[in-house]
């Protein structure tokens, strides 16, 4: 514990062996009044949970937040409900917020990183960049949100890798969500030799997206020449889909686009050297 502290924390350790004085001189009806005064709020403060917890869910809270809502409700219940009998004990209610405030100051120093964590928790729920089901880019990792926790986003990518990322890291990160409009693009480059038609490769590339049942038909499907190479034409796929089938469709192009080339007499290229030999 800091050293500026130590005194106010000896100051208060007095009083508290005062109230405990307090404890001691208690006659018999004072402990029946005090047993019924803690058995009344233990009722009470279980009433409200119940009641703000059924408030809480039926509202249109993003159900995220519902958990740390409902803990943060009976952690300030339960607070009251010990004030309360503070009070009925004659406890100077002043020298035990003072003791708590001091060592809530000791355990924040202790846990910077996990405070950090829990108020980057709050920016989440309420900024909402993404919410649970989607699929995200975060920091690196990718896969879909399973969990917004108060202290750590639960991922899991495409191979069932599970991803616990700090929510203090997703604050600080670029947060790409591919879910939000609902729909996904699919942009792939197929590199082609320079001996083969302009039109029937581009024309082959977009007849391997409309074999492809996820792609959407209702929107651009679009294939032109993206860039001349050192040993080939680059092409340009694209084409739009769900983003649940976004994967289904990027390896189904990949492979329909190998059966059209192969009907369609269009070869790939590779990277060759071309030598031509010089006599004098």
């Amino acid at each position: 514990m800091p050293a500026f502290l130590v005194d106010t924390v000896q100051v208060d350790e007095e009083q508290v062996a005062a109230a405990a004085s307090v404890l001691k001189s208690l006659s018999l009806v004072d402990v029946v009044k005090l047993a019924v005064l803690v058995i009344v709020l233990i009722v009470l403060v279980n009433l409200l949970s119940r009641l703000f917890t059924k408030l809480i869910q039926r509202s249109k809270l993003d159900p995220s937040a519902h958990s740390f809502l409902i803990a943060t409700i009976k952690v300030i219940l339960w607070f009251v409900a010990a004030t309360i009998v503070a009070a009925g004990l004659g406890v100077d209610i002043t020298s035990l917020i003072a003791v708590l405030s001091v060592a809530g100051l000791a355990v924040s120093l202790a846990l910077q990183g996990a405070l950090a964590n829990l108020a980057s928790g709050l920016v989440i729920l309420t900024t909402k960049p993404f919410r649970v089901g989607d699929y995200v880019l975060i920091g690196g990792n990718e896969g879909f949100v399973r969990e917004i926790s108060m202290t750590y986003t639960r991922i899991v990518s495409w191979d069932a890798r599970t991803i616990f990322v700090p929510n203090s890291t997703v604050t600080v990160s670029e947060v790409v969500n591919y879910s939000t409009d609902g729909m996904r693009r699919i942009d792939m480059n197929f590199s082609v030799g320079y001996d083969n038609d302009v039109e029937t490769v581009k024309s082959s590339l977009i007849e391997a997206m409309n074999n492809i049942p996820q792609v959407r038909k209702d929107l651009e499907i679009f294939a032109r020449v993206n860039a001349y190479e050192a040993s080939s034409i680059q092409y340009q796929a694209r084409c739009w889909c769900v983003g649940e089938d976004y994967w289904d469709v990027w390896f189904g192009l990949l492979e329909e686009a190998k059966k059209t080339f192969d009907r369609n007499g269009v070869t790939f290229s590779y990277d060759h050297l071309n030598v031509h030999m010089m006599k004098e």
